[in-house]
């Protein structure tokens, strides 16, 4: 199997959970500086120690490099979480760019090189950003707005499309997952657990953005990856389907169970909304149940104990480094 994006949050995971079912891993990323490299590498600690598992180190829009990979290792999977990643920060006029660039045309890229040896399932993950709040909620497949609301949406909606037509035109075994918020062990630092976790534990004012009741779908990084292992061996080609808990959380209630969990008490610090920001992302999940299978298992309160335990043992260890 080839992950893209293998060093990230999602694709360690990832590769540790094909690690543990026997698979042959092929690790793919260009550990850009989006957040610092070290906890990347860190990421992937344990797969470096498996001799089933291969780190590339290249750039995803190097199609000379990708085509060499896949020829010469001719992988039965490929999963595609390589990205520009952060939603609101694609916003920024500096940066708005290169989420086209990186996520569409590495999207491209990635397709043309597996031209060269077409793998038996191809699985690329995308994002429920792309679906308009306006919606009715639960939001389904088929709902998805005509101009998406930042550089980043719009991005993975352009490769989404691309992913499709290589399935209808070359016969690839393709799929878009469209994870909802997902939260676990090596969440980014700039995700919301992370940054609540982290103001709540420094006794610190915690930012809340918008009125506190806007409306998330929180999904456990591992039933994530379950449902991407899941969708390898199924390969339900040319479908769009969402990953998520298809429960709806408030921002409020995401903070008083952290506040729990953690014994603090939280200082909040209530922000305006941005004009572009979404208030509800709601899954209906019945497609992932019926084509793949598949149900989440971690409920909410228990997903964020486990989290909580990581962000505390990971904290320690960046710490002792002076990070």
């Amino acid at each position: 199997m080839l992950v893209t994006g293998a060093a990230g949050f999602i694709g360690s995971n990832l590769v540790d959970a094909l690690l543990q079912r026997g698979d042959q891993v092929i690790g793919l990323d260009n550990f850009d500086p989006y957040y610092d490299p070290r906890r990347k590498r860190h990421n992937l600690a344990a797969a470096l120690a498996d001799p089933r598992f291969e780190l590339i180190e290249a750039d995803i829009l190097d199609e000379h490099r990708l085509r060499s990979v896949m020829k010469s290792r001719k992988p039965e999977g490929v999963v595609h979480l390589a990205a520009q990643v952060g939603n609101r920060r694609s916003l920024e006029a500096a940066t708005g760019e290169r989420y086209d660039r990186v996520n569409a045309g590495g999207t491209a890229t990635l397709l043309a090189a597996c031209d060269a040896a077409p793998p038996r399932a191809f699985v690329f993950i995308s994002t429920a950003n792309v679906y308009d709040s306006a919606a009715p909620a639960p939001f389904r497949e088929g709902s998805t707005p005509d101009r998406p609301r930042t550089p980043y949406s719009k991005s993975k909606k352009e490769a989404e499309t691309m992913v499709l037509e290589a399935a209808a035109r070359i016969g690839l075994q393709a799929t878009v997952l469209r994870l909802f918020t997902t939260y676990g062990p090596r969440q980014r630092p700039d995700m919301v657990h992370s940054r609540f976790a982290s103001s709540l534990l420094r006794d610190q004012p915690l930012p809340l953005i918008g009125s506190g009741s806007d409306l998330r779908d929180y999904i456990h990084v591992a039933d994530a990856c379950a449902a991407i292992t899941a969708c390898l061996g199924t390969s339900p080609a040319g479908e769009i389907i969402n990953i998520g808990s298809g429960r709806a959380t408030t921002l409020d209630q995401l903070v008083a169970h952290l506040a729990r969990i953690t014994g603090r008490k939280p200082l909040l610090q209530r922000r305006a909304a941005a004009a572009n920001d979404t208030s509800r992302l709601l899954a209906d999940i019945g497609k992932a149940e019926r084509l793949l299978g598949w149900k989440p298992g971690i409920d909410l309160e228990a997903g964020l104990g486990s989290f909580v335990s990581w962000f505390l043992s990971a904290k320690n260890q960046f710490d002792k480094e002076g990070d």
